[in-house]
């Protein structure tokens, strides 16, 4: 910068020593030298040259430092910017349709929102052209545009004029020449012919630098009323949205362009919105006035239009003109049912029902605030026949006059291979009606004869429901027995049948015309392999009488080839085979010599089974034996339940009564009821009962009849006792016969102070409870009564202050260690691997 700076001012130096010149400072200063060094003669080459300068050197530094003019665009203000588009909701009351504020004060307003107001939401921040944009031949010249002229020719030299206050520019070799007013095409071919005829040899380049800036004005209905600085390029669509749009009740079909207090131009932003018709979006000039008047007649329309909105109108437009402002209708629109909502001249509100396929409704004139509703059609199908279930295209098809099922299913392939062939539902609904009449064919007897009554004539809207042989027939029919139970009446049962016990899919079935048992057994799918198919019991209900209703219950022969009929309501149960039972079985695990599943007949006993397991391994601890019932799980999970109910009601109560009664609460007692609540929640119920196995093998016992699902585990033979409960080291210990009961808890570190020293009971290996002498039993020598694997439980005292108020707690206790005690001996066997 500082070298191009020292060749200027050589050059103004030079200019002064050789030309005799005072260049002007500042920009035009350099385009003076410019010039100068474009003129240059051999003569001042040599004066410059004898004052020490080259001046070749310094006019090529000048050209090829001197940056070429940069094109400044007039700054265009920021546009105002509103974040939503109008809704409908602001629409003033005065001005709404009738179907959008209601006809009342403060009546929900529609979900319709007036048309054309989203133009203007989020509006981009300048609508001022890019430099690159060329400019039309009739625009406009006035003070502010720049002209960039380049000489070529005899003259090669090129500088930009700007168009002063007084509307002239200063051109070189012409003087002033006055351009306002002027169209830039006239500029162009007038400078063009005048540069021609006074500067012989030199041809001109004209074209447009940086462009004006304008004052307009946007009044009346406008979202911001104000002046607005934009670029004269602007049209009337641009200073619009520059502004902001237009208000929310302000019209967006009488848009006036004034000029001199004339009217120039009428903008319809529909034509612009609907047709993309720009004819009337003129070029605004300074001081133009763009008016928005208030919004004309609204009408809204809805339903199936492509563009359901309120829209403006204009004198004279029709029904027809509404709906093509809406975009026309829409595919599934129903013309022949619209209607008109209108408000009359007596103050109410009247409907006017319209059919748009006559050109009569359809050029009916609008009034402000109509409202026009257009139906759709209607889901019903007409002339179709649906088919489902085993096929393999379910679906709906034409219907034709005279079509048979044959038509529909015209062979094997239509259906799938587990289609049942012997039973199918015709469903028909009746006419104009809701409700249906079932039918029952055989589409194996259709495949084999198309000629058999079997093969129904269709009627419109028949339903073909196909079987299946593998899925539940009665949720296949389901919503079709709950269409027949709707038909009821007070002295009419339902058309439906019911099929309980032995057959394959028992439930409720419609009641076809003359059905007899054998086609019910066919429709719940056939017997099963274990039903009685001798005979069958009928339970009917009589309504005959209207004072009292009455059953009867009797056999039906199923072996009689004229089948009982079926009435309304009768409920069938399909017996089974006497002495007919399911499999049952025990599973024996543990020290067997052939351990595994086992079935057993009707009334045989434990010892008869273990018998044919080969008996018991030299290793097997009979007296730790853990035999498990399903039913006893069962009833024993059902009670830990109820204590669980019980015991959180019981603290619950507690709290409540401290908390009534003013009395602090004991962290301590909270917290060990708490454990012993969680502590019950967490016991699984293993459904163990105690037998004496020993006995019950040599026949000392009475022996356990079995039943399903029975478990006998029988562990190795165990070498240790186990404390727990109240004590400060619960574990177990290896089994001398010389330790009591006490040697046991003083080995693993006494009572604590929770201990209940007196209620300290054992519970043996086969899960028998001995209980303390001074307690229900008593058992002279009960200390000397401990073997190889018993457990020694030291409860929890009830009488404790941190757990007393809770009844159950003993009971609890107990039933906690033994629930314990059960479930550990199956887990360490399962663990065991054997």
């Amino acid at each position: 910068m500082k070298r191009q700076i020292s060749y200027f001012n050589k050059l103004f130096s030079v200019a002064l020593f050789c030309f005799g010149l005072v260049p002007n400072s500042g920009a035009q200063g350099i385009e003076d030298l410019k010039a100068l060094c474009d003129n240059v003669t051999q003569s001042n080459k040599a004066i410059a040259l004898q004052a020490g300068y080259d001046l070749d050197e310094l006019c090529d530094e000048i050209i090829t430092s001197t940056p070429a003019k940069e094109v400044i665009q007039a700054p265009a203000p920021p546009a105002v910017t509103r974040g939503t588009a109008s809704s409908s909701q602001e629409v003033s009351d005065k001005v709404a349709p009738v179907a959008v504020t209601g006809s009342g004060y403060g009546a929900p307003a529609s979900s319709l929102k007036p048309f054309g107001y989203d133009l203007f939401a989020n509006a981009p921040t300048t609508f001022a052209p890019a430099s690159s944009v060329p400019v039309s031949g009739d625009y406009l010249l006035g003070p502010g545009d720049t002209l960039d002229i380049l000489f070529y020719g005899k003259i090669n030299n090129s500088f930009s004029l700007d168009i002063n206050r007084e509307g002239f520019v200063d051109f070189p070799e012409l003087g002033p020449v006055g351009l306002a007013g002027l169209t830039y095409a006239e500029a162009k071919e007038m400078l063009q012919s005048r540069i021609s005829a006074q500067i012989i040899g030199t041809q001109v380049s004209i074209s447009m630098g940086s462009l004006r800036s304008i004052q307009i004005f946007v009044l009346g209905e406008a979202f911001k009323p104000g002046a607005y600085t934009i670029s004269s390029l602007s049209t009337l669509t641009h200073a619009l949205i520059s502004s902001g749009g237009v208000s929310n009740i302000g019209s967006l079909r009488n848009i006036q362009l004034k000029r001199d207090g004339e009217l120039i131009e009428i903008l319809d932003l529909y034509d612009l919105l609907l047709k993309g018709d720009m004819s009337k979006d003129v070029r605004v000039q300074a001081a133009d006035v763009i008016y928005i008047p208030t919004v004309g007649d609204l009408v809204s329309i809805e339903g199936q239009v492509l563009r359901p909105a309120i829209y403006e109108i204009k004198g004279g437009d029709t029904v027809g003109d509404l709906i093509r402002l809406a975009g026309g209708l829409g595919p599934k629109a129903f013309p022949a049912s619209s209607r008109l909502e209108r408000i009359d001249g007596d103050g109410f509100i009247r409907v006017f029902d319209l059919n748009l396929e006559q050109s009569s409704d359809d050029d009916i004139a609008l009034r402000a605030g109509d409202h026009l509703s257009v139906d759709a059609i209607t889901d019903f199908k007409k002339d179709i026949i649906t088919l489902s279930g085993a096929v393999r295209h379910e679906g709906e098809f034409s219907w034709r006059e005279g079509m048979r099922v044959s038509d529909i299913i015209p062979d094997r392939s239509k259906l799938t291979p587990d289609t049942d062939l012997e039973v199918s539902l015709l469903i028909r609904e009746l006419r104009d009606s809701s409700d249906i009449e079932v039918f029952s064919f055989s589409v194996d007897t259709i495949l084999q004869d198309s000629s058999s009554l079997d093969n129904f004539n269709l009627e419109s809207r028949d339903e073909i429901l196909i079987l299946s042989n593998y899925e539940d027939r009665a949720a296949s029919v389901a919503r079709i027995v709950e269409n027949l139970r709707r038909q009821a009446s007070v002295d009419n049962l339902p058309k439906i049948v019911s099929a309980g016990g032995t057959v394959r899919f028992p439930g409720e079935y419609p009641l076809v015309s003359g059905m007899t048992i054998e086609k019910l057994i066919a429709f719940a799918g056939g017997l099963t392999e274990y039903a009685y198919s001798q005979a069958a019991e009928v339970f009917r209900m009589d309504l005959s009488n209207p004072e009292r209703a009455s059953s009867s219950i009797f056999l039906s022969d199923l072996t009689n080839v004229d089948s009982l009929k079926l009435e309304s309501g009768d409920y069938i149960e399909f017996r089974t085979v006497p002495e007919y039972r399911a499999v049952e079985t025990i599973t024996l695990e543990g020290e067997f010599v052939f351990p595994g599943t086992y079935v057993f007949q009707r009334g045989e006993t434990l010892s008869s089974v273990i018998d044919r397991a080969g008996g018991f391994l030299e290793s097997a601890f009979l007296e730790g034996s853990v035999f498990l019932r399903e039913s006893l799980r069962e009833r024993e999970q059902a009670e830990l339940d109820r204590l669980i109910n019980v015991l959180n009601d019981d603290i619950v109560i507690n709290q409540l009564r401290d908390v009534n009664s003013g009395i602090v609460g004991n962290e301590d007692k909270v917290s060990a009821q708490l454990s012993v609540f969680d502590s019950l929640t967490e016991s699984i119920a293993t459904g163990r009962l105690v037998i004496p196995l020993a006995d019950i093998m040599s026949n000392r016992s009475q022996d356990v009849e079995l039943k399903d699902n029975d478990r006998l585990i029988i562990p190795k033979a165990s070498q240790e006792v186990t404390i727990l409960g109240e004590v400060r080291r619960p574990t177990s210990y290896l089994f001398d016969p010389n330790f009591s009961k006490s040697d046991y808890i003083e080995l693993s570190g006494g009572f604590k102070d929770s201990a209940d020293e007196r209620g300290i009971y054992i519970v043996k290996a086969s899960g028998k409870v001995i209980m303390n002498e001074s307690r229900l039993f008593k058992f002279k020598s009960w200390e000397n009564s401990l073997s190889a694997g018993d457990t020694i439980v030291v409860p929890l005292d009830t009488d404790d202050t941190r757990i007393k108020g809770l009844p159950l707690i003993s009971e609890i206790s107990n039933i906690i260690f033994e629930l314990a005690l059960g479930a550990a001996a199956v887990k360490s066997f399962s663990g065991s691997g054997n």
